[in-house]
């Protein structure tokens, strides 16, 4: 029993616990409701104010594939996958996304998955439950006016 108490006393004791912070941008993708993944194909800078703005009207934020990392459009802290952040989103939209396996290991605990894609064959889109074919920079806007005339129409009816 005393060689116990001795061993015990040597052990550290955790006298406080301190959340680990945020990386990078201070945005965590790991704990929001609602995603929107910058793919590949819609990498570019100029239009990504415009996915930041349907990701902000659905109470989410942006994240994005390996590629998009790569090319320095956003930082490694959003990059969704095997060799990224696992993400369980209750909504997942991703956008220009072909869905390689490594990126669709890390996305697979999402509640619904929307996928916005040219290509129909794409991985990403054989699994969504939703896939909006068709070009991005036609689809997103379409989706962003929706949303805000529903959003618009809600507040006017709790008049």
């Amino acid at each position: 029993m005393k060689a116990w108490r001795e061993l015990y006393a040597l052990l550290p004791r955790v006298i406080d616990f301190i959340p680990r912070a945020t990386e990078g941008d201070g945005v965590d993708i790991t704990r929001v409701l609602a995603l929107v993944v910058v793919g590949k194909g819609a990498c570019d800078a100029k239009n990504l104010p415009m996915l930041e703005e349907l990701a902000k009207l659905l109470g989410g934020t942006i994240g994005c594939s390996r590629r998009v990392v790569e090319s320095g459009l956003l930082p490694y802290t959003r990059q969704v996958g095997q060799t990224g952040r696992t993400v369980v989103p209750k909504l997942y939209i991703g956008v220009a996304v072909s869905g390689a396996v490594q990126h669709l290991v890390g996305m697979q605990g999402a509640d619904k998955i929307i996928a916005i894609n040219t290509d129909r064959q794409a991985p990403l889109v054989q699994i969504a439950d939703y896939a909006l074919i068709g070009d991005y920079l036609e689809i997103v806007p379409r989706l962003i006016k929706g949303l805000e005339e529903r959003i618009k129409n809600f507040k006017g009816s709790k008049k």
